[in-house]
């Protein structure tokens, strides 16, 4: 995998951040393979290049994968941290994106960042009006939702993509909807060192930056609070780190 340029799915590969044993971005210092250094464009504050190396090439990576050509359309569901910026990014594209989404209170937000279309997807009616209307379907929600329904979104020969992981840990497919319109459901994961850099040219290229939300360190609890208590953030909550205890008195 590291040969052909897939590195983020290298048997080998040891992962970095948030995970148990490694302080990752809480170290003081980090050493890492130099392939892995992505330099940040002078134009991305770093409050808004931290969710970039995340759900930025997260969505950005498939994008790449599949080259859509511009006028395609394009179905977005789950409008959240990932979502909202594989809007900007696609309608960049020059791609027609429609965004399926549970939360109507998103709608403004949905057309300000690109989208053409919101679908509430508490609407039977609106669903079932926006079947096999889409080239490409991409889900970056965390429910586990009606697969066949979704599914059926697809026109044939179509591409249903994988993103956001469903609470449940499994996906339970209706094998007919795939098989008889020879639709195609894939996954994809992060991104590996080519893609981060090119999520970051192209954020930096075209001014695309995530909507965030900036909290000191102070308060980490109180943002890990408000996430147990479901209290989403529009759309990315970022903590900073650098400074933010210089004034605490050392004895």
């Amino acid at each position: 995998m590291c040969r052909k340029g897939r590195d983020n799915l290298c048997p080998g590969g040891v992962p970095q951040i948030a995970f148990d044993g490694n302080n990752g971005g809480f170290s003081e210092y980090l050493r890492i393979d130099s392939r892995w250094a992505i330099p940040i464009p002078d134009n991305i504050p770093s409050e808004k290049a931290a969710p970039l190396f995340c759900a930025g090439v997260t969505v950005f990576s498939p994008l790449l994968e599949y080259d859509l050509p511009p006028g395609t359309k394009v179905a977005l569901i789950g409008f959240g941290g990932l979502g909202h910026l594989f809007v900007k990014m696609a309608a960049q594209m020059g791609l027609e994106v429609s965004v399926i989404s549970s939360s109507a209170d998103k709608e403004v937000d949905v057309f300000k960042m690109g989208a053409v279309k919101f679908i509430d997807e508490n609407s039977k009616e609106e669903l079932k009006a926006a079947e096999e209307q889409f080239d490409f379907v991409v889900n970056t929600s965390y429910h586990n939702p009606d697969w066949g329904q979704f599914i059926s979104l697809v026109k044939p020969n179509g591409i249903f993509c994988l993103l956001g992981l469903p609470s449940k840990g499994e996906v339970n497919l209706p094998v007919f909807p795939l098989l008889y319109k020879q639709r195609k459901f894939v996954t994809s994961n992060n991104g590996n060192s080519e893609s981060t850099m090119k999520t970051l040219q192209f954020c930096s290229k075209y001014n695309i930056v995530p909507e965030t939300e900036l909290f000191s360190i102070r308060d980490v609890n109180k943002v890990l609070d408000n996430f147990e208590q479901n209290k989403g953030y529009r759309y990315r909550a970022v903590v900073k780190v650098a400074g933010e205890f210089d004034n605490v008195n050392q004895s």
